[in-house]
């Protein structure tokens, strides 16, 4: 299954561009910190189906205009596939409503099922990450991996630009910033 993701920017082509220039993408997906003006192209798209979830810088307004569906914590199948969304960040500001602390995200992965792909907007611990406090990961997404060893892990939110990790324990690791057609399957 061929799938766009969309994170951080807008993709340097259009949107519809891309879904017309491949045919085969049966699935959109946005992994966070997009603004509404970056997708709004979305909107337009009715046969293919959308799925995202809060990040840390996003207003979420327009997602429900788009026809895009939330995904947090809840499971989606597609062609047998079945994927699952882990949002927001780390928490590096007190009382924000976007961000667990690393026990929270624990309690909340703990007993969620097995899943093909796991989409989050932070990466798993150690993996793809950046040294500064707003830009980390979650060890409970590096617990769920050993744990359940889904077959993708989609993730952004890191500016790593010198260590890309791409497989753990046999777990494809999928960075993607800008706009990127990634099969899985």
């Amino acid at each position: 299954m061929k799938i766009l993701i969309i994170s951080d920017e807008p993709p340097k082509q259009s949107i519809l561009e891309v879904v017309s220039q491949d045919s085969w993408i049966e699935l959109i997906i946005t992994l966070g910190d997009l603004y509404e003006f970056d997708i709004k192209e979305l909107k337009e798209i009715k046969n293919i189906p959308k799925i995202w979830v809060y990040w840390n810088h996003c207003s979420w307004v327009y997602f429900e205009e788009f026809g895009i569906k939330n995904m947090h914590l809840e499971t989606f199948e597609l062609n047998w596939i079945t994927f699952w969304w882990f949002e927001w960040c780390v928490r590096y500001k007190e009382k924000w409503r976007f961000q667990y602390t690393q026990d929270e995200a624990k309690e909340l992965l703990e007993n969620f099922p097995k899943v093909d792909v796991f989409l989050s907007h932070c990466p798993p611990f150690w993996i793809n990450y950046n040294n500064d406090e707003a830009h980390t990961w979650f060890e409970a997404i590096k617990e769920y991996i050993e744990k359940n060893k889904p077959k993708y892990v989609l993730h952004w939110h890191t500016y790593n630009k010198w260590n890309f990790v791409d497989k753990y324990l046999g777990t494809e690791i999928v960075y993607v910033k800008g706009a990127r057609v990634v099969e899985v399957g």
